[in-house]
């Protein structure tokens, strides 16, 4: 998941189903991708919070 998001993979791209990464790591009980991805959405969200 590290590998993928410093790679830049689409941070919110969505199954045709409408689910997320997260969505998917949360239903099939994947913990540490979970955090990894809860946390680069915070760091995400400080970077765009800092830029005001």
């Amino acid at each position: 998941v590290d590998l993928l998001l410093e790679s830049g993979a689409p941070f919110g791209a969505k199954t045709k189903n409408g689910l997320s990464a997260l969505h998917m790591a949360a239903q099939g009980d994947h913990v540490d991708a979970a955090r990894i991805l809860l946390y680069y959405k915070s760091t995400l969200v400080d970077d765009v919070s800092s830029v005001r």
